[in-house]
């Protein structure tokens, strides 16, 4: 999924549009993927949910290296 699809989620849920699993059933995701998420970009915009995704394969490509 891509950040876009991953932020719009997000903020459907923090809207409580629906009921509180309405995101999982709807969009065909887990429970535990959705916490991971929100965990991870909650309150972040596109931008930076982008920049934190180039970040981490920046960061594998360089364990790989080591």
């Amino acid at each position: 999924m891509s950040a876009e699809q991953i932020i719009r989620i997000l903020q459907q849920a923090e809207r409580g549009e629906g009921s509180i699993r309405t995101p999982y059933r709807e969009h065909g995701i887990a429970e535990t993927a959705f916490y991971r998420w929100r965990q991870k970009v909650g309150g972040m915009s596109v931008s930076e949910a982008q920049r934190l995704r180039a970040l981490d394969k920046e960061h594998a490509r360089f364990k790989r290296l080591l």
